[in-house]
């Protein structure tokens, strides 16, 4: 008889925790033979849609779900907790309040990694996809220092997926043929996606894309690709964002393929690159064991792109500033 693992979602009435708790039911997370109790951490506010929810979850009828609760206490939903999705969070489109909606996230996340700190254990993996979600993670590891920080990550993934996809349709193959793309600093608009040890069905990127669209058009297309989708929908990425949030946290429990990486939100202590070592940074990285993890100090940044991962950095900086007063 296996034991189920719980995994919560925090802000599971929103759009992407919405979409992220079928996907999870599913099995898509932890596999056919894992079953599940999910729990669904909310505000009050929210609890009678979370009710609607579960409801909605008992009539899938899911063979690998034992269990659904929801609640809007902290100690409840995160006592026993295995994996941990970060969802919920106030938006702002509004420069002008855009930093005073940021300190209110960042006081609830800090309640959050207090109670975390408390009350989990140091296998529970954490992940962060509610922006901006490198320096909210930054929060939790200032708030639950008993944890590991290596535990807490913040998503990457969609941006990792976006530059695959590009470079699939500029060399006409599958975006899983697409291998060894990087991604440094923040998931924002000044994100910078790496080609420079990038491979192509096992060909050097440089014999089938060609050079001065990659380092033009390609940067600016990942940078932006969230802009364009708000422009065209009307609201920000969702269905995307919980599929790639679960590819995310799946690269943190399944040991990497040898000769291979991937690229997530990590703290940046001791990292090799030269970067600040208290940030939550987009690094290469391969998981040894189920949340265990090496980075890949091989993997070095394009030449080229340095002075665009210090603008990135620059911005987390600018987020730690504001975090810490």
């Amino acid at each position: 008889m296996i034991a189920p693992k719980k995994v919560v979602i925090t802000g599971a009435s929103g759009r992407i925790g919405y979409q992220l708790v079928f996907l999870i039911a599913q099995g898509l997370l932890l596999g056919a033979d894992q079953p599940i109790i999910l729990c669904m951490l909310e505000k009050e506010s929210n609890q009678q849609k979370c009710r609607g929810i579960q409801m909605e979850l008992e009539d899938s009828i899911f063979p690998l779900l034992r269990a659904v609760h929801y609640t809007h206490d902290l100690d409840c939903a995160f006592t026993g907790a295995d994996y941990v999705f970060f969802c919920g969070a106030k938006t702002c489109h509004d420069p002008k309040t855009r930093a005073l909606v940021q300190a209110e996230n960042w006081e609830a996340l800090t309640l959050q990694g207090e109670t975390i700190n408390r009350v989990c254990s140091h296998q529970t993996l954490f992940l962060m996809v509610a922006n901006p979600c490198n320096t909210n993670t930054l929060a939790l590891i200032k708030a639950a220092p008993n944890i590991p920080p290596m535990n807490f990550h913040s998503m990457m993934r969609l941006d990792l997926n976006r530059a695959r996809q590009f470079i699939a349709e500029k060399a006409q193959c599958l975006s899983q043929d697409v291998e060894h793309m990087l991604i440094w600093g923040n998931h924002s608009p000044r994100v910078v996606p790496d080609w420079s040890h990038v491979k192509i069905m096992a060909s050097p990127i440089s014999l089938l894309v060609d050079n001065n669209w990659l380092s033009s058009h390609f940067i600016h297309a990942v940078q932006k690709r969230g802009m364009a989708i708000t422009q065209n929908m009307g609201l920000s990425s969702c269905a995307s964002a919980a599929y790639a949030a679960i590819e995310a946290m799946k690269a943190l429990i399944v040991p990497t393929a040898q000769n291979s990486f991937f690229c997530t939100g990590m703290y940046s202590s001791s990292n090799p690159f030269e970067f600040d070592q208290d940030l939550v940074f987009g690094l290469p990285c391969r998981t040894i064991t189920r949340g265990v993890y090496e980075i890949c100090e091989d993997y070095s940044p394009h030449p080229l792109l340095k002075e665009l991962i210090k603008c990135s950095e620059a911005e987390l900086l600018e987020e730690r500033a504001r975090l810490k007063k």
